[in-house]
């Protein structure tokens, strides 16, 4: 709900109307689609395909080892951290990265990260062609709520979100808005 105030002169006075207006984003447009294009059941994902086209300009590769996302606006490392690490560590590396004259990366969110996930895929659950390198299971900056040990990751090969102890060691993709 927005509040907005209207201004108008009448015969030998003002007077100011207020309003409240409302108004929704239409923020499925802005995320990509799953990939999910069979129909198992009228009224699933693959029944309404909601979201941005996976197919044609999602992604594109800078040359510079880094992927553009044309959907989310996100800039991507393409190639994963070869190293397996711990959550902090994978943190201390982003924040460190400096890469395609670039040194403002970081370790993506679970909302961030999960976007790159094509549904109609598996190992890797990846569009094909832009991101390289090892394909595991890769942190997030988000922290689980519900045990501070724990941070959110996503499996690159399956597509699988869930939180594992901050201590076990993954890897991730860096990102940068």
């Amino acid at each position: 709900m927005v509040a907005v105030g209207l201004f108008y002169p009448t015969m030998g006075s003002h007077k100011t109307i207020s309003a409240s207006v409302s108004f929704a984003v239409r923020v499925f447009d802005m995320l990509p689609k799953t990939g999910q294009t069979t129909i198992y059941q009228d009224g699933d994902d693959g029944f309404y395909q909601a979201g941005a086209p996976l197919s044609g300009p999602r992604f594109k590769d800078n040359n510079d080892g880094t992927i553009s996302d044309l959907v989310t606006g996100l800039m991507w490392q393409q190639a994963a951290n070869a190293n397996l690490v711990s959550w902090s560590d994978v943190i201390i590396y982003c924040e460190g990265l400096s890469l395609a004259g670039f040194n403002d990366w970081r370790v993506p969110n679970v909302n961030e990260l999960s976007t790159l996930i094509n549904f109609s895929r598996t190992n890797p659950a990846l569009t094909p062609g832009f991101f390289q390198g090892l394909f595991y299971v890769f942190w997030t900056s988000t922290t689980y709520k519900g045990i501070p040990s724990m941070a959110w990751y996503v499996d690159i090969i399956t597509g699988n979100v869930g939180y594992w102890p901050k201590f076990a060691i993954c890897t991730t993709l860096a990102v940068r808005s």
